[in-house]
């Protein structure tokens, strides 16, 4: 058997078989858990509850080191953090740190002065080059080295070191490894991410960036992070829902934009962003009230979205009467808007929501009543997981509503699945 991690070779011959180890599957990933907590089936069962609800902590198990690591976190405090910066802050203290003492070992640094501090210092500077021109996850050699160099220059140390101190971190830890033969990534994006917003914070240009890059969906979790680990975000808060208004909206695409902000706003919110609560209700209402201002746009534009309730999530499917080519780009940001709602449930929005669901009228003419139906049920599903009894209330009062009966026979599908996660 050949191995070779960067997969940076020529063509093979016989009589080689070519075998690439892929992502872990959910499978996989339940019979890795289930090993880990073999004694401890309940914990088992917690866990992996844990992992489905939050994509952003499952997509930490795409390896089984990572999964591993998650796994000795939670049989030490049987809980994963409600902070996903602290989460990863955990995941790099065990790539640097608790990884080796969970064998029994500690690794001798060739470098005296290279302490596991001044590492995080030199991801930083390396994550911090992928946002100076454009978003990029690899790093040339040189450019790694040179970044090393230029902290080692900082730390009193002698900047010919930087290319042992490579190797060395390369071999000690899992958090930057070699991609090709020239060239470096982050074993995991989220970890550039992290890097990349302590950087911002530290040089204090986060509200510069983000003002600059919001609308980049690879700027995402930079601005996630930087939200999450800010002393006092509310300038940030405050410019992505100035971005995300939707009174002057009229057409599709700008809506789609401004929705997407939303998501981001609503993502920051969930990451425990230090706050008062005034502003963090303030946002919340935001959020909802925007909801109102996008079912008045895509009815303007001969479209109801309906929020429809699965096993697995919220899809919409949607009536319509005058066909956009932007129908599906509009509706694919509020999809993924409400399965955030769900997956990341918050008392505080779901409280705004339903005082707004309270507040909707039913009357008027069958398209005013279609379109306050429509409204409601984008606003109610996604608060499903939180307040389901609330919720299925509600679908039910629906139901006795002068509505078509493909709309009914869709509510029903909600309130099936609301039913089942209910226990009712």
């Amino acid at each position: 058997m050949v191995s070779c991690r960067t997969a940076d070779y020529d063509p093979i011959s016989e009589p080689f078989y070519e075998v690439e180890l892929a992502r872990l599957t959910d499978e996989a990933i339940h019979t890795i858990v289930a090993a880990w907590f073999r004694q401890e089936p309940d914990k088992s069962k917690t866990l992996l509850r844990h992992l489905k609800r939050d994509d952003g902590v499952r997509s930490l198990c795409e390896t089984p080191l990572l999964l591993s690591l998650l796994c000795i976190q939670f049989r030490h405090d049987l809980a994963l953090p409600k902070r996903k910066t602290e989460l990863f802050r955990r995941c790099i203290d065990a790539f640097l740190r608790d990884w080796d003492a969970h064998r029994g070992f500690r690794r001798d640094s060739a470098y005296a002065s290279l302490s596991d501090d001044r590492k995080e210092r030199i991801f930083e500077g390396v994550a911090a080059t992928s946002l100076e021109d454009d978003v990029r996850y690899t790093f040339p050699v040189d450019d790694v080295e040179q970044c090393i160099g230029q902290c080692c220059d900082l730390f009193g140390m002698d900047p010919s070191d930087a290319k042992g101190i490579l190797r060395e971190i390369e071999a000690h830890h899992g958090i930057l490894e070699r991609f090709s033969v020239d060239s470096y990534m982050f074993s995991h994006p989220s970890f550039q991410e992290y890097f990349a917003a302590r950087s911002l914070l530290s040089q204090r240009r986060e509200l510069e960036a983000i003002r600059k890059h919001f609308a980049d969906e690879r700027w995402a979790g930079v601005i996630e992070f930087s939200a999450a680990m800010h002393a006092n975000p509310a300038a940030l808060l405050d410019l992505l829902a100035a971005k995300s208004r939707m009174e002057s909206v009229r057409n599709f695409p700008a809506m789609a934009r401004r929705t997407s902000t939303l998501l981001l706003l609503y993502r920051c919110l969930s990451s425990g962003v230090n706050i008062q609560n005034w502003r963090r209700e303030a946002l919340y209402e935001h959020i909802v009230l925007a909801h109102g201002h996008m079912s008045t746009i895509f009815r303007n534009g001969g479209v109801f979205p309906i929020a429809v309730l699965e096993r697995d999530g919220v899809r919409h499917t949607y009536f319509y009467y005058k066909w956009r080519r932007t129908l599906r780009a509009a509706l694919r940001p509020l999809r993924r808007l409400g399965n955030e709602i769900l997956l990341s449930p918050s008392e505080a929005y779901a409280e705004k929501a339903l005082s707004r669901l309270r507040a909707i009228s039913y009357g008027g003419s069958t398209y005013e009543l279609f379109a306050s139906v429509t409204e409601t049920l984008c606003l109610a599903i996604p608060i499903a997981a939180i307040r389901p009894r609330q919720v299925a209330e509600i679908l039910t009062e629906l139901k006795d509503k002068d509505i078509h009966s493909p709309v009914r026979q869709l509510i029903d599908e909600s309130l099936e699945v609301v039913g089942k996660n209910s226990g009712s």
